[in-house]
C-alpha cells in the first residue's frame, strides 16, 4: 500500500500527474458502468467514436448546405492551387508585386503542398476546402482524446474530447478560415505524444520522433517554432547541471529541424534576393522588437479573450484550471509548453485569433486530467455533465453557425452568379478566387502596387481588367484613398448584389444591406 501511495503521490510527470490505474481508469456516470477494465470500459470507448463520428458528420453536413469562406482561405488557395496545377509555388493574381507570381517565399510550404494534394485528387473549390478543413479538425480533436487517455487515463480522455468539442472559435475557425494552423496544432499533438513517451521511456526513437513532428510544424508555419523552443526549455530542464547531456540533445532536436526545412530553404536561396524582399517586407509591417512588445500588448490581450465565436467563457474557465492545475502539481511538460508558447508570444507580430490553435489542445489536455483527478463524487457529477456539455455543443455550433453564416456572404450563390456573368479578367478581393480562379487579380495587390508608387492607370493597363468587384464592407478599413478615388473617378457602378436569407438580391433592394458586393466598369 506504500508503494502504491507514493506512487499515485509522485506520479510520472511530477507530483500527481499520473494516478493509479484503479483512480484513473474509473468509469463513472453516462461514459460506464463504475468497473475500471472490461465491458464498461470498452462501452464507453464506443461512445466516444460515436461521438467524434457525429461531430465530424455535424460539420460537413455543415459545410455541405452553406460553406463559406474568407480572404485568408481564398489567399491560401490561390497558392496551393498554382501548385496543383502548374507544381510551382506562387501566387499568380499578385503579379507584379514583389515577383509573387514567380515565387512565393515568405511562408512554409507544408500547408500548401497538402492543399494542392488535396486539389489535385478532389478538385478545386470551396467546398473541397472546407472538408479538407474539417477532417484535419476532425484528427486534431481525436488525437487530443487519444493523447490524453494514453498519457493520464480513460476519464482524462473523455473530458479532453468534451473541452476540444466545445471550444467553438477552434472549430469554426479552423473549417472557414482554411489557414495552416490547425495543422501545426495536429503537427504539435503528435510531437507531445512522443515528448511525453519519451520523458517515460527515455528512448531516444521517441525524442527524434517529437523533433521530427515539430520540424513539421515549423514547415507548415513558422508559429511553429514555438514549440520546438518548448522542447528546448524541457531538455534544459530535465537536463539542467548536465551541460554535456543537455548539448547533446539540443544538437538533436536543432539538427532534426534543420533537416526537415532543409528543402524548403534550398528553395528560398534559389532566388534569395526576391525572397529577402518578401521577408524584409512582411518583417517591416511589424517593426523591431520593442515596437512589438510596446504595440501588440492589447491584441495579445484580445487573442486570448476574443468572444467573436463564444470561446471567452471557454479560454476563462480553462486557463483557471490550467493555473490550478501548476499551483497543485507544479510544473510538468504540458504545463511547461504551454508556458513557453505563452511567454513567446508577445514576440510575436501581428497576431492573430488562430495563433492560439496551436496550444488550445494542450490547454484541453491539461484541464482534463485536472478535472478526472478530481474527487469521485465531483468527477462523477462531470462524467455525466460531459454528455449535456456534448450536446450543447453540438446545439451552440448550429446556432454560432448560422450567426456568422448571416453576417456574411453565401459564397455559393454569390460566386456562381458572378462566374456566370462576369467572364473576362477581374479585380476582386482574394476570397472570390474561388469562383474566379486565374482570371481574377488580387484587389491588395494593387493597393500595395500604388503604395510602392505605381501609377493606377499602369497597374490597370499591365493587369488588362475592366471589372472591380468591390466589398464596401471588408475592404474600406484596408484600401488606401487612392483607391477610392479611382472608384470614383475611373469606375462606373453597373450594379449591386447581395444575399440574405440565402437569396440573392440584386440593385435597389441591396442598396441598404449592410453586406454586398458593389460592381464597376473600369477605364
Amino acid at each position: 500500500m506504500a508503494k502504491k501511495s507514493a506512487m499515485k503521490k509522485k506520479g510520472i510527470l511530477g507530483n500527481g500527474g499520473h494516478l493509479d490505474k484503479g483512480s484513473v481508469f474509473e468509469n463513472s456516470g453516462f461514459f460506464g458502468n463504475g468497473k475500471t477494465i472490461g465491458k464498461g470500459n470498452r462501452f464507453g470507448i464506443g461512445k466516444i467514436h460515436l461521438l467524434l463520428g457525429i461531430y465530424l458528420l455535424l460539420q460537413l453536413a455543415l459545410l455541405v448546405s452553406n460553406p463559406k469562406t474568407n480572404i485568408d482561405s481564398g489567399w491560401t488557395a490561390e497558392v496551393s492551387n498554382e501548385f496543383a496545377m502548374n507544381g510551382k509555388l506562387a501566387t499568380p493574381s499578385w503579379g507584379g508585386f514583389l515577383q509573387l507570381e514567380n515565387g512565393f517565399y515568405w511562408r512554409p510550404p507544408l500547408f500548401f503542398l497538402v492543399e494542392g494534394i488535396f486539389y489535385k485528387l478532389l478538385g478545386f473549390g470551396l467546398l473541397q476546402t472546407s472538408v479538407l478543413m474539417a477532417l484535419l479538425v476532425a484528427l486534431t480533436v481525436f488525437a487530443s482524446f487519444a493523447i490524453a487517455r494514453e498519457n493520464f487515463g480513460e476519464n482524462s480522455g473523455k473530458f479532453t474530447l468534451a473541452l476540444m468539442v466545445s471550444n467553438f472559435m477552434f472549430v469554426l475557425l479552423s473549417i472557414f478560415h482554411g489557414r495552416p494552423d490547425i495543422l501545426v496544432a495536429l503537427f504539435n499533438l503528435l510531437s507531445l505524444r512522443h515528448i511525453l513517451r519519451y520523458e517515460k521511456t527515455k528512448k531516444e526513437g521517441e525524442f527524434l520522433k517529437a523533433s521530427l513532428f515539430a520540424a513539421l510544424s515549423v514547415l507548415t508555419h513558422e508559429i511553429g517554432l514555438l514549440f520546438v523552443a518548448s522542447i528546448a526549455v524541457l531538455v534544459v530542464k530535465w537536463n539542467f547541471g548536465n551541460f554535456k547531456r543537455m548539448g547533446l540533445y539540443l544538437a538533436k532536436l536543432f539538427s532534426v529541424v534543420a533537416i526537415v526545412l532543409m528543402p524548403w530553404l534550398i528553395y528560398v536561396f534559389s532566388n534569395l534576393n526576391v525572397a529577402i524582399s518578401q521577408i524584409s517586407w512582411l518583417l517591416g509591417r511589424h517593426g523591431s522588437i520593442l515596437d512589438v512588445l510596446r504595440d501588440e500588448f492589447v491584441r495579445y490581450y484580445w487573442l486570448f479573450t476574443t468572444n467573436n465565436y463564444a470561446s471567452a467563457p471557454w479560454y476563462l474557465v480553462v486557463f483557471a484550471i490550467f493555473a490550478y492545475g501548476i499551483w497543485k502539481r507544479g510544473l510538468d511538460a504540458i504545463s511547461i509548453v504551454v508556458l513557453t508558447h505563452i511567454a513567446l508570444l508577445f514576440f510575436v507580430g501581428n497576431k492573430a485569433t488562430y495563433y492560439v490553435f496551436a496550444f488550445a489542445p494542450l490547454l484541453a489536455i491539461f484541464a482534463g486530467r485536472e478535472i478526472a483527478n478530481l474527487r469521485k463524487g465531483i468527477r462523477k457529477t462531470i462524467a455525466n455533465g460531459t454528455v449535456l456539455v456534448l450536446i450543447g455543443a453540438s446545439v451552440i455550433l448550429l446556432a454560432a453557425y448560422s450567426v456568422v453564416v448571416s453576417q456574411t456572404y453565401n459564397y455559393y450563390l454569390l460566386n456562381s452568379y458572378l462566374d456566370e456573368n462576369y467572364k473576362e479578367k477581374v479585380i476582386a478581393q482574394p476570397a472570390f478566387y474561388f469562383a474566379m480562379g486565374n482570371r481574377m487579380y488580387s484587389a491588395y495587390a494593387i493597393y500595395n502596387r500604388m503604395e510602392n508608387g505605381e501609377k493606377l492607370d499602369e497597374i490597370l493597363r499591365s493587369v488588362g481588367a475592366k471589372t472591380l468587384f468591390y466589398d464596401p464592407e471588408n475592404l474600406d478599413a484596408s484600401s488606401p484613398a487612392e483607391f477610392k478615388e479611382m472608384i470614383k473617378e475611373k469606375g462606373a457602378l453597373i450594379e449591386i448584389v447581395c444575399v440574405e436569407n440565402g437569396i440573392l438580391l440584386k440593385n435597389s433592394v441591396c442598396e441598404n444591406s449592410r453586406f454586398r458586393m458593389e460592381i464597376y466598369k473600369l477605364g
